[in-house]
């Protein structure tokens, strides 16, 4: 977001809907969850509009089983919408101009693809910067270098011995836990507990649970998808898939993701 308030926050949004509803093409950089909802829901809303996903990966959304790569791929297929993996786009110096009638995205293959909007989404950097000045008091950083999040112990305290009283939760943890909200909510607890515990003068027992990544996305305004990752653990060489399409939970399965060999699972047999 541009802004921090609320006023200019929605018209913010405003005028980038006004820049979707003109645009003809609309290239989408990055196939994390973010950018396949925003490719899937423009499409069910602009069906006539040529919408373009850009992955880097050879798969969508690789942090997940295989398996969410294929049904990814059907909904596109089904949708109409142009799929480019294993390719990085070039991207401008300060970024795609917000009136892009007329650009060309470039691939670092030399492809070029029309666009009159450019809609970027290859994730957020970590905001670590406030840590800089802080005195590393062991061989291994504050900051993990090589993704910008903070190195934790199990109870999530920083894992540099100087500083137990400091904590670390969310997307900003170098957790080992996937980003997003139910980890996020998971990893609160814990911290949550381990302060009161300081508090106390009681050493901090609380420790941070770790997961198969798992997730609900919409694909589309009317379909979406919870699925999870195998666990190991518990034997499980297949993923959960739940298909579901306004309430029911069907979505064809029979017909077409059985045929992929996607595990489908009843809801009450899942807990996301």
């Amino acid at each position: 977001m541009e802004h921090d308030d609320k006023p200019l926050s929605v018209a913010y949004f405003r005028a980038y809907q006004r820049r979707v509803r003109g645009a003809r093409s609309v290239v989408i950089v990055g196939g994390g969850a973010v950018g396949v909802q925003m490719a899937t829901d423009l499409k069910e809303i602009y069906p006539d509009k040529d919408v373009t996903l850009v992955h880097s990966r050879d798969r969508l959304m690789p942090l997940y089983h295989e398996k969410m790569d294929e049904i990814l791929r059907a909904r596109f297929q089904e949708l109409g919408i142009r799929l480019i993996t294993g390719a990085r786009a070039v991207v401008p110096d300060g970024g795609f101009p917000a009136d892009a009638s007329g650009l060309e995205v470039v691939l670092q293959d030399g492809r070029r693809i029309a666009a009159d909007l450019v809609i970027p989404a290859t994730g957020q950097i970590p905001n670590t910067e406030f840590l800089r000045d802080l005195e590393s008091r062991s061989d291994t950083p504050i900051v993990n270098p090589q993704n910008g999040f903070v190195h934790v112990r199990p109870t999530l305290q920083f894992q540099d011995p100087a500083y137990p009283h400091l904590f670390a939760a969310g997307d900003i943890a170098d957790s080992g836990a996937h980003k997003a909200a139910r980890p996020g909510m998971g990893q609160a607890q814990v911290v949550a507990r381990n302060v009161l515990a300081l508090i106390q003068g009681q050493a901090p027992a609380e420790t941070v649970t770790i997961s198969p990544p798992a997730i609900h996305i919409t694909l589309g305004t009317k379909k979406n998808m919870v699925f999870r990752n195998p666990n190991p653990k518990e034997g499980q060489v297949e993923p959960v898939v739940i298909l579901r399409e306004d309430g029911r939970e069907d979505m064809n399965i029979e017909g077409v993701w059985e045929r992929r060999g996607v595990q489908v699972s009843r809801p009450e047999d899942y807990h996301l």
